[in-house]
């Protein structure tokens, strides 16, 4: 086996470099059972991680060994820690690590090497003097001041509490309910009990319960996954394993390898071959199947949480896939929440290759078995043209015998025939003979009975013909004598209605030359009358106008107004003198009435009305 150099986790020989953190793999040598296990951040700052098998009874030993430690931390004044060693024992040898990190990431160290200190005391639930007494020991290891270790302390001592708390029915329940949806699949119900999960998630630490949440989170809220683990309080370990995930899914893969290299925190208080079956599935999401088959078959053989039993299933699965195994597909229906939110990319990427290799084993089965058959149909037929030109070899040998004996029966047949034919032909020739006169005959009487027939139609169509032309000649006579009537009739109508009309209009023209003969006169007269009503009517029209002038002047100097007090002129109809502001209304005169503008008729010259228009009078039209 070989030892990263960085996380001190082991691998087969065949590994060169950590699946998990990148660091470069060594042989391991065999440890001495009395060493302390140093982690990668205890190669920087001093820390330590310790076994499963920790006594508090030893744990003040082991601080002295702390303050002997020739592992120290030291900085210069850009706050940048410098050549940072480590001595690990292996038989007698060292090996030297050198490290640079931040200030603040080596203050990140410490801080969590005295939580782990922290947890250690309070396993059995009690805080006594003597673990106050070490715990004071640590934190002036650390560095760390007062303040910072009691926080932590009460942090830790918090979190045990929840931890210890179990719950209860109603919390059960809601718990049950949110697990039946994450296993069925059923995003609205996981959505729905989410809000309740998470509360309940932030008061109980039931590793369950952690487990189930935050891989909902990372499923369906990646990013809201990632916040939490960033703004987190304290450090969770399945919320820093599926945060690994979530990041994966939102294609941060150099921080998902920060969080995997994190989960090293817990080396040997959660089982190591969970971090190599988590690696193993970002490989999967990432589409590398060769390093998930390897990571996950080295995984396999160790013992790994009971809770990532069913992922482990999904990805061998998966890993493994064959459409006609009954125990594959029924893994993946049976988990389809895994494939359906993280794997389902892969999954379809892995139904895709096997079915182009099966498509290529297909065709290569179907061209070997067409190679087959062309070269059992080659043979066939080689085997075929030898039978048949044997055969034909042995048919060409008994036709020629036949042929031979067929010639001389032909001759005999020939001759035979010759006769019967001439005997026939005789026959024949006679025969045919009979038939052509008696079909001469048969001709000659059809074509008398046809011309007969023709002649008889000839002559039909011609009567029909004659009889037709005399009908036409008939019609065209009636239909000209018929027009000249019309033309007669209508020609003796117009010159009627001609004469009445020139009498007509001979009568309207006298009486029209009367009419203007009494216009004229009747036109003089009205002439005359209307110049003399028009001479009048001006007449009388001037006098009014020069009249109304005349009284409209007299009105308008009457209207004049004027101040009693400073004698200016003012407007009618205003009650104070816009010149000095003497009241006008005492002063004030009645107006006079308002002319009234008479119409005289031109012809008898009575007086009339505004607006009238006829005389009252004589009744002319005014």
């Amino acid at each position: 086996m070989k030892l990263c150099n960085q996380c001190n986790k082991t691998w087969p020989n065949e590994f060169n470099l950590c699946p998990v953190c990148g660091g470069e793999l060594v042989v391991e040598q065999t440890q001495p059972s009395d060493t302390i296990s140093m982690g990668d951040g205890n190669a920087i700052n001093g820390g330590i991680n310790f076994s499963k098998d920790f006594s508090k009874k030893d744990d003040h030993s082991v601080s002295n060994s702390h303050n002997t430690s020739d592992c120290h931390n030291t900085t210069n004044s850009n706050n940048r820690t410098t050549n940072f060693s480590s001595k690990h024992i292996y038989n007698g040898n060292y090996t030297k690590i050198e490290r640079e990190k931040t200030a603040e990431e080596i203050l990140i160290e410490r801080k969590l090497n005295f939580r782990q200190c922290c947890k250690k005391v309070l396993d059995d639930g009690l805080l006594t003097r003597e673990d106050r007494i070490w715990l004071e020991e640590q934190r002036s290891y650390y560095g760390l001041s007062a303040e910072i270790a009691d926080h932590i302390l009460n942090e830790v001592s918090s979190t045990h509490q929840r931890s210890v708390m179990s719950m209860g029915t109603v919390q059960r329940i809601q718990f049950n309910n949110f697990k039946r949806a994450v296993e069925g699949n059923c995003v609205e119900n996981i959505k729905k009990y989410l809000p309740q999960i998470e509360v309940i998630a932030e008061k109980f630490q039931e590793e369950e319960l952690q487990f189930l949440y935050h891989l909902a989170l990372a499923a369906l809220y990646p990013q809201e996954c990632v916040d939490k683990y960033i703004n987190r309080q304290e450090d969770k370990y399945w919320l820093t394993f599926w945060v690994y995930v979530a990041l994966h899914k939102l294609g941060d893969i150099s921080n998902a390898e920060n969080a995997l290299i994190d989960l090293g925190k817990w080396q040997g208080l959660m089982p190591d071959e969970n971090i190599v079956i988590l690696g193993a599935f970002g490989a999967l999401m990432d589409n590398d199947k060769f390093t998930a088959d390897e990571l996950f078959n080295h995984a396999i053989s160790g013992e790994c949480s009971p809770l990532l039993n069913n992922l482990a299933e999904v990805m061998s699965a998966i890993i493994n896939y064959n459409p006609i195994d009954a125990d594959v597909i029924t893994t993946l229906s049976k988990h389809r929440f895994y494939v359906k939110h993280f794997l389902e990319e892969v999954f379809e990427t892995e139904k895709k290759a096997l079915k182009q290799k099966e498509e290529a084993e297909r065709k290569a089965k179907e061209e070997a078995e067409r190679k087959a058959r062309e070269e059992a149909e080659r043979k066939a037929r080689e085997e075929a043209e030898r039978k048949a030109r044997e055969e034909a070899e042995r048919k060409a040998r008994e036709e020629a015998a036949r042929k031979a004996r067929e010639e001389a029966e032909r001759k005999a047949r020939e001759e035979a025939e010759r006769k019967a034919r001439e005997e026939a032909e005789r026959k024949a020739r006679e025969e045919a003979e009979r038939k052509a006169h008696e079909e001469a005959e048969r001709k000659a009487r059809e074509e008398a009975e046809r011309k007969a027939r023709e002649e008889a139609e000839r002559k039909a169509r011609k009567e029909a013909a004659r009889k037709a032309q005399e009908e036409a000649w008939r019609r065209a006579r009636e239909e000209a004598e018929r027009k000249a009537r019309e033309k007669t009739e209508r020609k003796a109508r117009e010159e009627a209605e001609r004469k009445a009309r020139r009498e007509a209009e001979r009568v309207a023209r006298e009486k029209a030359e009367e009419e203007m003969k009494r216009r004229a006169s009747e036109d003089a007269e009205r002439k005359i009358r209307e110049e003399v009503e028009r001479k009048a009517r001006e007449e009388a029209e001037h006098k009014a106008r020069e009249e109304a002038k005349r009284k409209a002047e007299e009105e308008a100097k009457a209207q004049l107004r004027f101040c009693k007090k400073c004698g200016k002129q003012v407007a009618i109809g205003v009650s104070f003198c816009k010149h000095c502001g003497a009241n006008l209304v005492s002063n004030a005169s009645a107006s006079a009435p308002k002319p009234t503008i008479s119409r005289i008729c031109p012809k008898c010259n009575t007086s009339q009305s505004v607006g009238a228009s006829f005389c009252k009078k004589c009744g002319y039209k005014l």
